[in-house]
């Protein structure tokens, strides 16, 4: 009796051990040697053949009582490694190892001066990572971006990336902002850069990085930050689902509103309401404003194919005298049809209403339909 006492004891206190330790293992308590990341930055430019050079500054600061020696870094698998500089105190490149696992690329850091408790250092990255960005049929770029994760961070507070494309392309969803020399992203410059750290100085304002600007806070560990985008060097490839979802939305407009017309009114009093100045004047401000919308998207869109990879000033002054001619005409005859039919009155009307139809069509665009396509996350490995 006494043995089977014992050995329930002992398989009760067994069992409360592994309880407890399977409590604390997913409890949230984090390694007394764990630290945090008070801010990423990223400034990540992309090329013509869907690479991605990334400039990175991590700000870690340690929370733990030991001393931070080494930082173990995931990114992806395929990543190449120009340099590590730790910036605080001093510009010391540091030494590291890379161990290619399933689906990553772990990346063990020495540093060169360690992180005592209560301290802050900064170290800077600049790697590749080839082939980010896909081509699609339309010859659009397509590209998610992931930060790298530190395995040891307990949390990140903030992360900021900048995304960018070289001059020729169009980003969607921003301005294309470069800072740099147009040839300072490429492989051989950030060999170069490598071996003249005050080189490096002068143009490695991460934080500040223009372009796509994306931010997320509060990363737990193990978790990465996820921008999406596009980019394309032809701008109406890029928006063409943006332009023919405009068409149709339009076009449905107009064809539902003849409809209801013709269904409620009649050929006979559809042509009357026409006969009066009133209607007709609102009609065509609203016809006219779509149609100045859709001619200065185009217009602007050849301009800056046309004047990409030339500077001719006369031809500048030909292009931009032939678009304001366009555009006149476009909203002075459909005036001057109302002058016509109507009064003077009647036609300056339109001109003013049209105004007015531009102005609500392009808010209402803005507030409802637009949304680029950029869309961030966080993804966890």
């Amino acid at each position: 009796m006494k043995k089977k006492v014992a050995r329930g004891f002992c398989f009760v206190l067994i069992f409360a051990l592994l309880l407890e330790s399977f409590v604390n293992a997913n409890s949230g308590v984090f390694p007394s040697d764990s630290y945090i990341h008070r801010a990423d930055y990223y400034a990540v430019s992309f090329d013509g053949e869907g690479d991605a050079i990334v400039r990175a500054k991590l700000v870690i600061e340690n929370t733990s009582e030991k001393p931070i020696k080494e930082l173990y870094l995931q990114m992806p698998e395929n990543t190449k490694i120009y340099y590590i500089v730790q910036e605080m105190p001093d510009f010391n490149k540091l030494k590291f190892t890379t161990e290619r696992l399933a689906d990553y690329l772990i990346v063990k850091v020495q540093l060169a001066n360690e992180i005592k408790e209560g301290e802050q250092a900064k170290v800077v990255l600049i790697y590749k990572i080839p082939n980010l960005a896909k081509r699609d049929l339309l010859g659009n770029f397509n590209f998610e971006f992931k930060t790298l994760v530190d395995r040891k961070a307990i949390l990140t507070e903030k992360v900021r990336v900048a995304i960018n494309v070289q001059p020729e392309f169009y980003l969607k969803g921003a301005q294309s902002k470069v800072n740099y020399k147009p040839d300072f992203f490429s492989e051989a410059k950030a060999m170069e850069i490598g071996k003249a750290l005050p080189y490096y100085k002068r143009y490695y304002d991460i934080e500040y990085a223009k372009g796509l600007v994306k931010e997320a806070y509060s990363l737990d560990q193990f978790e990465s930050f996820s921008v999406r985008g596009s980019y394309s060097e032809n701008l109406i490839a890029l928006y063409l689902s943006e332009i023919l979802l405009s068409i149709v939305i339009i076009g449905g407009i107009i064809v539902l509103v003849i409809h209801a017309v013709k269904r409620f009114c009649g050929k006979k009093k559809l042509a009357s309401i026409m006969q009066n100045g009133f209607f007709a004047v609102i009609a065509v401000s609203f016809l006219d404003a779509l149609a100045l919308i859709f001619l200065s998207f185009l217009l602007t869109a050849i301009g800056e194919g046309l004047f990409r990879y030339t500077s001719n000033p006369f031809l500048a002054l030909l292009f931009i005298f032939i678009t304001m001619i366009s555009l006149a005409f476009v909203m002075m005859l459909p005036a001057y049809w109302i002058y016509k039919r109507h009064s003077i009155v009647h036609a300056i009307a339109t001109v003013l209403l049209t105004l007015v139809c531009l102005f609500v069509v392009l808010y209402a665009y803005s507030v409802l339909f637009y949304r680029p396509r950029i869309l961030y996350e966080l993804a966890i490995k």
